[in-house]
């Protein structure tokens, strides 16, 4: 009997896009009992940067973090907090619900413009505040990039699908 087996990035990718999916497809009144201050949706459109954030759009992972960046600029981010809503922590937290961990930090994007290897844009909606601060997302030639969010100040490595197996965790 011959065994098939799935690259771990792959897995984790499709756990990432289903927390996405899950998530960003709840009802309202879900989201808002989770959390305590929940998140617009809101479909912000502007005038598509287009064929520059080319190299930009799809899905970026790392260990607890995906950052989805659509071909007209709007993007979702969504990370781990690493504090639980249940232990009197202030939001942002984590909660689980029905086996899966819905992360406390999630925000809304619009990327606007890229220089050189950078796409730079603006954090819309967020759970950790910041509305307004820039961020920007620098590629690497390794199939990573550097997400910084400028009021956080430290960058994360996050990774695209043809990443190393383990590059950006599990």
């Amino acid at each position: 009997m011959k065994y098939h087996f799935i690259p771990l990035h792959l897995i984790a990718l499709s756990a990432t896009v289903l927390f996405i999916l899950l998530f960003f497809t709840g009802s309202r009144s879900e989201v808002s009992a989770i959390h305590t201050r929940a998140i617009p949706r809101t479909a912000y459109m502007t005038s598509s940067p287009g064929a520059q954030l080319q190299a930009f759009t799809g899905t970026w992972y790392s260990h607890g973090a995906a950052l989805v960046i659509q071909s007209n600029g709007y993007a979702t981010y969504t990370a781990r907090a690493y504090s639980w809503c249940n232990t009197s922590a202030a939001p942002p937290c984590d909660v689980i619900k029905d086996n899966n961990i819905i992360s406390g930090i999630r925000m809304e994007l619009q990327f606007t413009h890229v220089q050189g290897d950078v796409a730079y844009g603006t954090v819309l909606t967020s759970t950790v505040g910041h509305v307004g601060s820039p961020v920007s997302l620098t590629l690497a030639h390794d199939h990573t990039a550097s997400f910084t969010e400028v009021a956080s100040k430290s960058p994360r490595v996050l990774c695209d699908l043809q990443a190393p197996v383990g590059r950006c965790g599990a």
